[in-house]
């Protein structure tokens, strides 16, 4: 089934779980009302993320600029770019992603209640239900603590406040919580992982296993675990899985992408093509992302535009080539009186209809929140955690010969050398590399084993552009990022104003101001 058909599906069954409150509220006597096997996997569906990261991620992120000379913007959005504590309850908020992921814990607490009920996992269906249950509550949880958690790191884990790990379904009125510790969170994320590999199965799942935890999106998550809690060799070990003995046909295939149309349309459709290998995970998001980052006036306050994209990013020199216009799917650029964006497009446009008489209803995506591109660059990343750089330039090469049609045959020396004859990073004088501050060794500035570091990350960012996850990498690297002004001619630096230090506790969000009235303990500010 085409990936957007089943989206428009998804759609309306996402919409029964709108809150963990309104759910609970079916649930009479205390009792889950999943009676059959079958109805454990529906219930399942509801447990998927509706609400994304990728929005703010993005504009916390050194992703994006400000443009004075354009006016659309929103609170929202000039909280998130400042660094500012958000108060906005908006689509795109932390405070949305916060009740979805405690919503979606709790929906996977009830099938793993209704399969007790139904005499435990006795059943292929049921024991694959339970691993899938599991893994959602993991995946919840580590979306939790890497957007309202302090990063990862292993001597002040014990000290930082963690998130409380939810194992029932809640049905007090006014629960109390105890965030409990960052190192106690993770181990809980890790215990659900562990258990429910594997069980991992798709038997339940086959009529569209990409739009739930298939074996590889298991895999890949657990791959992305590891990687962030530094446990290298297990990195390494899952990503085998889902990379296999041909790790180019698990990737994005860039020459495939660009045989369709280069419109917006064409593009982010294709992107999210569920037969495509590449695609692990897919799922459905509430708000026009699309617009956001697009090829539209929206948001033009903010923009990931040419000096960006001229000196750190996807029309920059890069070690696998010198220029932009041989990569397989060309940069959009866009320059006018009313946008300055350098971009792709990966975030397709839906439209769920709630009355279609009135022609009323919700603005919706879908993205690709696990892919086999993460999973490669993060397999190479930790190779040269754990001094293996051969085979982290292999997998380095194999992703570059698959976005840029004559790319330059990287060696750990080419590397080396390239990194090493470049400047780093000023916010006056942009380049594609900047200090690294990381929580664990990684040798001195110019070693081999930095350059390669240098290497995997610019990569990460260039594979995962306006999807999110460089500001994860932001926060595990301790990388610095400003706040600039692009004047009115598009290419000059007017303003600097803010910095983001490795130890600035800006880093972390605020969790929700209703979280805390309810009785959360606050992060530090």
């Amino acid at each position: 089934m085409k990936a957007g058909v089943y989206a428009c599906l998804l759609l309306l069954a996402a919409s029964l779980l709108a809150s963990c409150d309104e759910f609970l509220d079916t649930m009479p006597d205390n009792r889950t009302e999943v009676d059959e096997p079958n109805k454990v996997t529906d219930l399942l569906v509801s447990a998927y993320p509706v609400h994304d990261y990728i929005f703010f991620n993005e504009l916390m992120s050194d992703n994006m600029d400000c443009y004075p000379r354009y006016s659309s913007h929103t609170s929202l959005a000039d909280s998130c770019w400042m660094w500012s504590e958000v108060s906005e309850e908006a689509t795109f908020s932390p405070a949305n992603l916060w009740s979805d992921c405690f919503g979606g814990i709790t929906t996977a607490n009830m099938a793993l209640e209704a399969i007790e009920n139904l005499g435990g996992p006795t059943t292929t269906e049921l024991r694959e239900a339970k691993a899938e249950a599991l893994m959602l509550r993991a995946y919840h949880h580590f979306i939790l603590v890497n957007t309202f958690c302090a990063p990862y790191d292993k001597a002040k884990n014990a000290q930082n406040l963690g998130i409380p790990y939810q194992y029932e379904v809640e049905r007090e009125l006014n629960p109390q919580y105890d965030r409990g510790t960052l190192d106690k969170t993770y181990e809980l994320i890790q215990k659900d992982i562990e258990e429910a590999l594997p069980n991992i199965g798709e038997t339940n799942i086959e009529d569209a296993p990409k739009y739930h935890f298939n074996i590889n999106a298991a895999y890949a998550f657990a791959t992305r675990f590891y990687l962030f809690t530094e446990q290298w060799q297990k990195a390494v070990e899952c990503a085998n899985v889902v990379l296999g003995n041909t790790p180019s046909e698990m990737i994005r295939n860039w020459a495939d992408q660009a045989t369709v149309a280069r419109n917006a349309t064409e593009q982010s459709q294709k992107w999210i093509d569920a037969e495509a290998n590449a695609n692990l995970l897919i799922c459905t998001t509430y708000g026009n992302l699309r617009n956001n980052f697009g090829n539209y006036s929206t948001l033009n306050y903010y923009s990931h535009g040419r000096v960006i994209g001229d000196t750190e990013t996807i029309r920059a020199k890069n070690v696998w080539g010198d220029q932009y216009t041989m990569y397989y799917v060309q940069p959009f650029t866009y320059s006018s009186n009313t946008l300055d964006r350098v971009l792709w497009f990966k975030l397709p446009y839906f439209f769920q209809y709630t009355n279609i008489i009135k022609g009323t209803g919700y603005t919706r995506s879908v993205y690709t929140p696990l892919t086999g591109d993460e999973v490669l660059l993060s397999r190479a990343e930790a190779y040269i955690m754990l001094g293996n750089y051969e085979a982290a330039v292999n997998d380095m090469n194999v992703w570059a010969r698959a976005i840029y049609r004559t790319p330059n045959t990287l060696t750990v020396n080419s590397i080396t050398e390239f990194y090493n004859k470049i400047d780093y990073y000023e916010p006056l004088n942009p380049t594609i590399k900047k200090h690294l501050h990381p929580a664990f060794n990684i040798g001195a500035e110019g070693s081999e084993q930095e350059c390669l570091l240098q290497c995997v990350l610019q990569m990460r960012r260039i594979a995962h552009f306006v999807e999110g996850l460089r500001w994860w990498d932001i926060r595990r690297y301790g990388i610095e990022i400003y706040r600039r002004s692009i004047g009115f001619d598009g290419s000059s630096i007017e303003d600097v104003s803010d910095m983001l230090k490795v130890d600035d506790l800006r880093r972390t969000l605020q969790i929700p101001k209703r979280a805390i009235d309810a009785g959360f303990q606050r992060n530090p500010r």
